[in-house]
C-alpha cells in the first residue's frame, strides 16, 4: 500500500488529473524491484515466433528467411538492444546496395510484427 496523499482542487477535472498522475508515478518500476531484461538474442525472437505464429502464415517461410537474413546484417543482437538507430544504419547500407525503400518498409513491417506479437502473448 502506498502514500497516503490529501489535497484541495479547484475543480473536479484538476483533482482527477492530479489523481492519474499519482497512480501513474505509484506504478512506475523502482530501482529495487528491477526486472531482469530478456538476454535472447534477435534471431531467437524470430525463430520463437516463427513456431507461434510464422508457421501457420501463407508467407511464413519466407517470411522467416527475411527476418533472419535481416538479423544477420544486424549482426544478431540481443532482442532488448535493438535500437531504431540500429535499423536506420541497416537501411542506410542496404540503399546503397540498390534495395528499394518498399522492401525495407517490408522489413521493418516483419520486425514489427515480431516484437508486437511476442509482446501480445507474453514472450515466452
Amino acid at each position: 500500500m502506498g502514500k497516503r496523499v490529501r489535497k484541495l482542487f479547484e475543480t473536479t477535472a484538476e483533482a482527477s488529473r492530479f489523481e492519474k498522475l499519482v497512480l501513474s508515478r505509484a506504478h512506475e518500476a523502482k530501482p529495487w524491484n528491477n526486472p531482469s531484461t530478456d538476454k535472447r538474442r534477435l534471431s531467437e525472437l524470430v525463430e520463437r515466433w516463427y513456431q507461434v505464429k510464422g508457421m501457420y502464415l501463407k508467407d511464413g517461410p519466407k517470411r522467416r528467411r527475411y527476418l533472419l537474413q535481416t538479423v544477420e546484417r544486424l549482426g544478431d543482437p540481443q532482442g532488448a538492444k535493438l535500437k531504431p538507430g540500429d535499423f536506420h544504419e541497416y537501411a542506410a547500407v542496404r540503399k546503397e546496395q540498390g534495395i528499394a525503400d518498399k522492401t525495407l518498409n517490408n522489413h521493418l513491417g516483419y520486425l514489427n510484427a515480431v516484437y508486437n506479437y511476442l509482446r501480445d502473448i507474453g514472450g515466452d
